[in-house]
């Protein structure tokens, strides 16, 4: 019901904000920067999901994109509810964590944020390579390369900073590339999700 009406003639993109591993989350920052390049080319309405820990960055979202862009449901639904919501959108865009699985189960186009550098050695305890968004359409963005020593440490994931580290060399100008490199898959998905 807290959908009703909203991105009426948009299409709903749904943006998870946290990780289960602070290594593993993009900035809320940067997050709102790319967000507000995809508006401005695009008819979009945000849906922003996470845990509680991610209010503050749904708030930083909504306070600097243009009013009515973005719905901040952050900390405000369940795993169910949150899939439901899933459900009423035709792109994920968010970090690599159980909801992009869940938007890939749901077919939904992804566009994934990683941590795990390229030139991290794709090996059995790679991230990466194991779980990729399976079976449906999809961008992972990845650092060209690790940074600092997470160059030299092969560990599972890539990053082994206590922090966002590696993943703040993703920019907001990839995330808008990526979404225009989707453009043609959007197209054919547009006619069964696009104008509700």
């Amino acid at each position: 019901k807290c959908l009703h009406g909203f991105g009426k003639g948009r299409r709903l993109v749904a943006v998870a904000l946290g990780a289960h591993e602070t290594n593993k989350a993009y900035s809320a920052e940067l997050y709102a920067e790319a967000l507000a390049e995809i508006a401005a080319k695009y008819p979009v309405g945000f849906i922003l999901l996470g845990g509680p820990a991610d209010q503050s960055a749904g708030n930083l979202i909504v306070g600097k994109l243009p009013e009515g862009m973005a719905m901040d449901l952050s900390g405000k639904t369940s795993l169910r509810e949150s899939a439901a919501v899933l459900a009423r959108t035709s792109v994920y865009i968010g970090n690599d964590t159980g909801l992009t699985h869940m938007a890939a189960a749901l077919k939904r186009v992804i566009l994934e944020i990683n941590r795990e550098a390229e030139d991290c050695p794709k090996t059995m305890i790679s991230l990466y390579a194991r779980f990729f968004p399976w079976q449906t359409p999809a961008i992972v963005l990845r650092p060209q390369k690790a940074a600092g020593n997470c160059a030299s440490v092969i560990s599972q994931g890539g990053c082994v900073a206590g922090e966002p580290h590696c993943i703040k060399k993703i920019l907001p100008d990839d995330i808008m590339a990526a979404y225009i490199n989707l453009q043609i898959v959007l197209y054919k998905t547009d006619s069964h999700y696009y104008w509700r």
